[in-house]
C-alpha cells in the first residue's frame, strides 16, 4: 500500500512482522527502513523476544535513518496496579514504542524523506502506543522507556512524588486523549504536523487568484506549533530577491509565481511550491518541516509543480525551468498516449 503523505509504499512484510509483534507477542523489536530506491519501507531487522534494549540500539546505523517498535515490558505501583495485582502493589504493563531514527551523520536527502513518510507510515501500524524520536544514542535510552506509564500520566506522576523523585518531564493534561511530551517522546494518538495560520491561505489565494504577490515564505514559529507567513515579494521583486529571502541556516515553506515563455512565444505561468531545507539547518527543524510537508501543501490548493532544495543551485531559475520543461513533455507524452489508446480502441470497432 503506498503511502499517502509521501510516495513510499510499505510493504505487505512490514505489517505482518509488526502484528507478530503486538498480537503474537514473538518478536522484542522490529527494524524498518527505506529501500535503496527510495520506494518502499521493508524490514530490516527483527529481534527474537529474549533480545535486550542494547541489541535495538546496535542495530541502528550510525549514519543511515531507520524506523522501529520496542515491545517495553515494565511494571507499576500506583493505586490502579494495588488493586489489580493485590498485595503486592505491582502489576505488569508493554507499552509499543515507535522509535524515528535519524542521526546527524545521515544524508539530508535520507532525513526528509523518512521524516515526511513517518505518521503514513505509524498509521500502517495499528497499535502504537507512544513516539520517539532520536538523533544520537544518548536520546535513545532505556532509560527514557523505564517510567511508570499510565494512561493519563497521573499516577505516574504521583508514585515519583511519593518516592520523594523529581516530577517527570512532561506537562498533566486535563484530557488524556491530548498530546503529551516528555523530552521528545509524544503519545502516537495525538494529531501530526503543526498548525496552520489562516493568514497562509489568505496569502496564498492572494497570490494565486489575484496575482498580488510574486513569492511568499512561510515558517514555522519559535514554538514549532504553526506555521506562519514570514515573507512577502510584490510583483515587481525578482528571482533574485526571492532567494536571498531564504536563510541559510534554517527551513522555509515557499510559493514562487513563475512566469515564462514556450517555445512557441505562448507567455504561461506555473506555481511552484518549495520544501528549502539547507545543510546548515538543524536536524530537528528538518524533520518538522518534512514531516509537516504534506499536510500544508493540501491546504494551498493550486499548486502546480514541487521542488525540494537543499542549497541554492537546486532552485536556480534554470532549475525551476527544467522542472517546467519536464512537466510539459511528460504531459504531452500523456496526452499522446491516451490518443494513441483511444484510437486503437475504435480501430478495434468493426
Amino acid at each position: 500500500m503506498a503511502n499517502a503523505t509521501s510516495g513510499v509504499a510499505v510493504s505487505e512484510e512490514c505489517k505482518a512482522r509488526f502484528q507478530e509483534l503486538r498480537a503474537g507477542r514473538a518478536h522484542r523489536f522490529v527494524v524498518f527502513k527505506i529501500d535503496d530506491a527510495m520506494r518502499q519501507v521493508v524490514v530490516d531487522r527483527v529481534g527474537p523476544r529474549d533480545a535486550g534494549f542494547d541489541e535495538l540500539t546496535a542495530s541502528l546505523p550510525a549514519d543511515g535513518c531507520r524506523y522501529a517498535v520496542y515491545d517495553h515490558d515494565f511494571t507499576v505501583s500506583d493505586a490502579t496496579a494495588t488493586a489489580a495485582a493485590g498485595e503486592g502493589g505491582e502489576a505488569p504493563r508493554s507499552k509499543i514504542f515507535f522509535v524515528s531514527w535519524s542521526p546527524a551523520a545521515a544524508d539530508v536527502r535520507s532525513k526528509m524523506v523518512y521524516a515526511s513518510s513517518n505518521e503514513g507510515f505509524k498509521k500502517e501500524l495499528d497499535g502504537v502506543q507512544i513516539d520517539l524520536q532520536a538523533t544520537d544514542p544518548s536520546e535513545l535510552t532505556l532509560d527514557r522507556l523505564a517510567f511508570p506509564f499510565c494512561c493519563c500520566c497521573r499516577c505516574a506522576a504521583a508514585s515519583a512524588a511519593a518516592a520523594d523523585t523529581a516530577p517527570l518531564p512532561f506537562e498533566l493534561r486535563n484530557d488524556p486523549t491530548d498530546s503529551i511530551d516528555l523530552m521528545g517522546i509524544s503519545l502516537a494518538n495525538s494529531s501530526s504536523g503543526v498548525a496552520i495560520h489562516d493568514d497562509c491561505k489568505l496569502k496564498f489565494n492572494e497570490l494565486q487568484s489575484k496575482r498580488m504577490h510574486r513569492f511568499i515564505t512561510f515558517m514555522m514559529d519559535n514554538k514549532g506549533k504553526e506555521i506562519i507567513v514570514d515573507k512577502i515579494g510584490d510583483r515587481t521583486t525578482s528571482y533574485e530577491d526571492f532567494t536571498s529571502s531564504l536563510p541559510e541556516g534554517d527551513c522555509r515553506f515557499a510559493i514562487y509565481d513563475f512566469d515564462f515563455l514556450t517555445a512557441e512565444d505562448v507567455p504561461k505561468s506555473r506555481i511552484f511550491y518549495i520544501l528549502w531545507s539547507p545543510d546548515n539547518a538543524k536536524v530537528r527543524s528538518k524533520m518538522l518541516y518534512a514531516s509537516s510537508n504534506e499536510r500544508f501543501k493540501k491546504e494551498l490548493n493550486g499548486i502546480q509543480l514541487e521542488v525540494q532544495a537543499t542549497d541554492a543551485g537546486e532552485i536556480s531559475l534554470d532549475a525551476l525551468k527544467d522542472r517546467e520543461d519536464n512537466m510539459r513533455t511528460q504531459n504531452n507524452e500523456d496526452n499522446s498516449t491516451q490518443q494513441s489508446g483511444g484510437r486503437s480502441k475504435l480501430e478495434g470497432v468493426k
